[in-house]
Parts: C-alpha cells; sequence; structure tokens
C-alpha cells in the first residue's frame, strides 16, 4: 500500500501540474498557499524544509529533475505518477 502524500508534498505537486519550475519558484509557491491555509500564520520550516520535500518527491517517482545550475537551482517537472497521485488539498 502507497503511504499518504503530506499536504506540503501535495502542494508541490499541485504546483507542478501547471509545467516546470524551478526550486526556488516553488518555495515560494508553497510558502504562499500554506500561508493561505493557515489564514495568514506564517509556515515555520516550510521554505527551510523544501528540497528535502522535493528530493523525497524525487527519489519516490512523482518529480523528475529536468536541469540543474552549478550552484543549486534545480528546475523540476511533475511525472505520471504525481499526476495520478490523489491530491485533493481541500
Amino acid at each position: 500500500m502507497a503511504k499518504e502524500l503530506t499536504l506540503v508534498q501535495k502542494l508541490y505537486l499541485e504546483a507542478l501540474k501547471d509545467g516546470p519550475k524551478n526550486a526556488s519558484a516553488l518555495t515560494t509557491i508553497i510558502r504562499d498557499r500554506l500561508t493561505e491555509i493557515k489564514g495568514g500564520n506564517n509556515p515555520v520550516g516550510a521554505t527551510g524544509r523544501s528540497q528535502a520535500v522535493l528530493d523525497e518527491l524525487e527519489r519516490d517517482g512523482y518529480v523528475n529533475v529536468i536541469s540543474k545550475k552549478l550552484f543549486g537551482g534545480k528546475t523540476y517537472e511533475i511525472t505520471e505518477k504525481g499526476q495520478n497521485a490523489k491530491i485533493d488539498i481541500n
């Protein structure tokens, strides 16, 4: 049985459904979305853990890295597995 995705993982997949994005843009999107969900409270630790969450999603086959820059700066796209994942957030 597949493990349940966390809210943050679901938000990353939701953000990538529009097309590939770099890690920095994804972090901003997720931070803003979490702030909205939490009623205006800044989500503590959300940006600090962002790369770990992206690494988990890549390891589990939900996203792929499609480009890398020399000092970080990866661009991600969603895989078919990610497209098919249940990401109901509401």
